[in-house]
């Protein structure tokens, strides 16, 4: 987990153009569901940012588009501020990596399940038992801006990311 923490955070801040890459366990309803605890997530961010402000990034949105810039960002809930590229949970025993998303970073996630691919039934049968995610960035942000337009930050455990790399150069791989 050192080895994650002490490579990402001796990058420059607001770094661009990464790929990062993911392996989580999907949240998933466990009733009569014949998938719990076999599905995994491999998640590609690919065109992300890391060491950005959030709270800076959506005021100096708002001033591109004549809006004031008066956004009040809230603490994660159960987290800290550990430093611009990481979350710390609130008992300091896990680390988040602060992903930055823009209008132009492509998401690609693939499920697997029991270690390989899931077929496109799976998929679709998969789908069916994941948990919706409810998001409040649109209501933070909504003083003008389009959900495009919008900046938002997905935490993973640090513990899940598999990779960070710029072009060719990697940065962090996990071992």
């Amino acid at each position: 987990m050192e080895n994650i923490i002490e490579k990402v955070s001796q990058l420059k801040k607001a770094v661009f153009g990464l790929e990062i890459t993911t392996a989580t366990e999907p949240a998933m309803r466990k009733t009569n569901n014949p998938f719990v605890g076999r599905v995994k997530k491999v998640t590609k961010y690919i065109d992300a940012v890391l060491g950005v402000d959030y709270q800076n990034a959506v005021n100096n949105r708002l001033a591109r588009k004549g809006y004031e810039k008066d956004y009040q960002s809230e603490a994660p809930k159960g987290k800290k501020h550990y430093n611009a590229f990481f979350y710390q949970s609130l008992d300091n025993e896990k680390f988040y990596l602060k992903i930055g998303i823009y209008s132009n970073t492509i998401i690609e996630s693939t499920y697997y399940v029991d270690g390989q691919i899931a077929t496109p039934q799976q998929l679709t049968e998969i789908k069916t038992f994941l948990q919706s995610k409810s998001t409040n960035v649109a209501k933070q942000q909504d003083a003008g801006l389009t959900e495009t337009e919008q900046y938002h930050i997905v935490a993973p455990n640090a513990q899940n990311v598999l990779s960070i790399q710029c072009g060719q150069k990697i940065i962090y791989q996990r071992d």
